[in-house]
């Protein structure tokens, strides 16, 4: 499993549990998909892995 917290500047950075993995929003290119964005080009850019729960 793989749990990923989504961080918006360096205080949310600070923030993140230490069992998640940090995904960066601090440039979101679309304000407007808040978090959905940052999601979206995660599942696009990236080798998801069978066998893993994201």
């Amino acid at each position: 499993m793989k749990i990923y917290q989504i961080y918006y500047n360096d205080k949310t950075f600070r923030q993140i549990d230490k069992d998640f993995i940090p995904l960066n929003n601090v440039n979101n290119s679309n304000k407007e998909w808040f978090e959905f964005d940052i999601i979206f080009n995660f599942l696009k850019n990236n080798k998801l892995e069978d066998d893993v729960w994201y």
